[in-house]
């Protein structure tokens, strides 16, 4: 085996390029490291994301309530046919009868029917209206009257019947309860004239002013049929000076009066103050007037 002999200024030679090689080596790799980190740190820059703003949330309004249309009633008025409740004083309303004097003849013009009514036909133009203790209407082919308090009076007319002379007549029915019932005539705002019998047997005629009501006669007959269910027929005169009431055609008062013109004439009941319920039917009605 052959030995190689290497001088030592060549071995320096070599081991000089070996350190320049591994020097140039760790330069070019320093080199790429600093490269490559800044290139991490430039691609970390850029993709650093920017803030995103939210956008702010606008709240939605609530949903106002629409408010419920309030319509207003249409005031109604107050109808022209006669119509309310009349307090009594609180005196006993049966006062001691006095016998008419006799009355000389007064001239006064013939009358003839001037309106039938037997209240088949509900749309008849009769006043048809209640209120607190009162109601009246036509119900089964009769008009009818109820009363559901004591002291009270109410009358229902037709604003065309204005009369002086006037007399009316009617078939009338107690259907229950007690108290008094006939017509009014020679009606204004405050005042008229009652003629009228009870449900337990009595006649009367009374006046009516400003709210207040007066019995002239208060009188008692076995004329009247009394008993629940029974039907009377009326008839009330107001003729001249004198008011004339007729039961089951017989006279039983003519009374001489003053002071009250013309005005309507209807049908009307009351209460007494130990009647606190009534209820009347009226059919067969006529009227008659000059």
């Amino acid at each position: 085996m052959s030995k190689i002999n290497i001088s030592p200024m060549r071995i320096n030679l070599i081991l000089l390029v070996l350190l320049l090689g591994i020097a140039g080596t760790a330069c070019s790799l320093g080199q790429r490291l600093q490269t490559e980190t800044e290139n991490d740190q430039s691609i970390q820059a850029t993709e650093k994301p920017t803030d995103i703003v939210e956008p702010s949330i606008t709240p939605v309004p609530t949903k106002t309530p629409v408010p419920t249309e309030r319509t207003t009633p249409t005031r109604m008025e107050k109808p022209t046919l006669r119509p309310t409740w009349t307090p009594f004083p609180s005196k006993t309303l049966r006062p001691t009868w006095t016998a008419s004097p006799t009355l000389s003849p007064t001239a006064t013009p013939e009358v003839i029917p001037i309106l039938k009514e037997d209240f088949s036909d509900p749309s008849t133009p009769w006043l048809k209206t209640s209120g607190k203790n009162y109601k009246m209407g036509i119900a089964g082919g009769k008009y009818f009257m109820t009363i559901e308090d004591n002291n009270v009076e109410i009358t229902s007319s037709r604003s065309w019947l204005k009369l002086a002379e006037v007399r009316v007549e009617a078939d009338v029915t107690l259907k229950s309860g007690g108290g008094y019932y006939g017509f009014s005539c020679r009606e204004s705002t405050s005042s008229y004239y009652t003629l009228f019998i009870t449900s337990d047997g009595y006649y009367g005629l009374g006046q009516t002013r400003n709210g207040f009501v007066d019995f002239i006669v208060y009188q008692k007959s076995d004329i009247i049929k009394t008993n629940k269910g029974a039907t009377n027929h009326i008839r009330g005169d107001c003729r001249g000076n004198a008011l004339t009431l007729f039961v089951n055609d017989k006279a039983l008062i003519r009374k001489q009066v003053a002071g009250l013109g013309p005005g309507y004439v209807g049908m009307m009941a009351g209460t007494l103050d130990s009647k606190e319920n009534l209820t009347v039917y009226f059919d067969n009605l006529v009227i008659w007037g000059p």
